[in-house]
């Protein structure tokens, strides 16, 4: 036994306040594919498997950023000047500051 009409209406009415649709076009038999493919790796339904796949390349856009954000701390350079030269910058620069102050 389906769902009466009024039920019907009631469920269109309510999708169409609650989600957005978009429309995917792909290639002759491409559907199978990801349909096959969202199965197979648990997702159950192509919807679900299309709103986890953008999570997921969502989450890996923003380590990207976070990675490209933290890449060489303080100094943006990294590490292409060696230590020694940065502690020696470092002590030349105090030295100069004390000097000022004698």
């Amino acid at each position: 036994m389906g769902i009466s009409e009024a039920r019907h209406r009631a469920n269109e009415k309510y999708n169409a306040k609650a989600y957005d649709e978009i429309k995917l076009r792909v290639a002759k038999g491409e559907k199978e594919r990801i349909q096959t493919w969202a199965r197979q790796h648990g997702s159950g339904s192509v919807n679900s498997y299309i709103i986890e796949a953008k999570s997921v390349q969502q989450q890996r856009q923003r380590q990207r950023q976070t990675r490209q954000r933290h890449r060489g701390g303080i100094f943006p350079f990294r590490s292409r000047i060696p230590t020694m030269i940065l502690i020696r910058l470092i002590y030349l620069s105090s030295e100069a500051s004390f000097s000022l102050w004698k």
